[in-house]
């Protein structure tokens, strides 16, 4: 699709920038537009993104569509930086300062201006919603977050992604990539909280259940040489972790209050994979 055909033709009394025509940047030439950013979309199935300038006297807007590739992979990115409530635009969305990012298919849609005011607020939410109606179907997101138990989950800190990088970012395990992460795995994270405590849940998803039980080796060994005899180790004082292996997937608890709070957080996610294997 011209990703240019999914901005609305008119846009209240926005009018092009002549110092900063329509801007189109593929996998190669997306540095051209933000620097070193231009890893964090790289690290998904990432296309291509379209870029538009719009002004109003003295305020400028700017749309940035992209497109992911996927429904998944516009999920995750999207994922990456969400707080807050959702505003009901597209399959997902958030809007701060000026800014509304949304997901819908396999796209994600960021529109913002450089002030904010009552009249700019009121234009990127009117533009937000015309794109996001654009777009004509909606995509899948993960079929791997059906796997999150839902009790005591906080949704809006679910990420999605593929990379050993962003997992560091999430949750610091390693320099080294112990868990095998590629662009062939999917992995999430994602937080629960019970009264004072909050854990995290990893679980990740690779080709094949030999690859996923060889990596499984490297990292129980690295990352819990000396767990119990059922797979529980206190990392630091108050904080357990354990993971375990179920067919394709290895699943990884991470500050936990103790050895029996990690281990129920992974049955029930082995109970989840299970049910969806069945």
């Amino acid at each position: 699709m011209d990703l240019s055909k999914l901005i609305p033709g008119t846009v209240g009394t926005w009018a092009p920038v002549d110092d900063y025509p329509d801007a189109r940047y593929d996998k190669q030439t997306i540095f051209d537009y933000m620097n070193g950013a231009g890893e964090v979309f790289l690290s998904f199935a990432y296309q291509e993104m379209f870029v538009r300038y719009l002004e109003k006297q003295d305020e400028q807007l700017t749309i940035e569509l992209y497109d992911m590739g996927n429904a998944a992979d516009a999920f995750g990115i999207f994922a990456r930086s969400r707080s807050g409530d959702d505003i009901g635009i597209g399959q997902g969305s958030q809007y701060w300062s000026g800014q509304i990012n949304f997901w819908k298919d396999r796209y994600y849609v960021s529109v913002f201006t450089l002030t904010e005011t009552e009249d700019s607020k009121r234009d990127v939410f009117d533009l937000a919603r015309a794109i996001a109606a654009n777009i004509p179907d909606e995509g899948q997101p993960p079929a791997i977050l059906s796997l999150l138990p839902p009790e005591d989950l906080h949704e809006e800190t679910i990420k999605y992604f593929h990379l050993h990088t962003d997992l560091n970012r999430y949750y610091f395990i390693s320099d080294s990539n112990i868990l095998g992460l590629d662009s062939n795995t999917e992995a999430i994270i994602a937080n629960y909280e019970s009264g004072q405590e909050y854990r995290f849940l990893l679980v990740v998803r690779y080709p094949d259940p030999e690859r996923a039980g060889e990596v499984f080796t490297t990292f129980h060994d690295t990352w819990l040489p000396e767990a119990d005899e059922d797979g529980a180790v206190e990392i630091e004082e108050g904080q357990w972790s354990s993971a375990i292996l179920a067919g394709p997937y290895i699943i990884s608890v991470f500050d936990a209050q103790s050895a029996e709070s990690a281990r129920n957080l992974l049955a029930a996610t082995q109970d989840r994979i299970e049910g969806v294997d069945q």
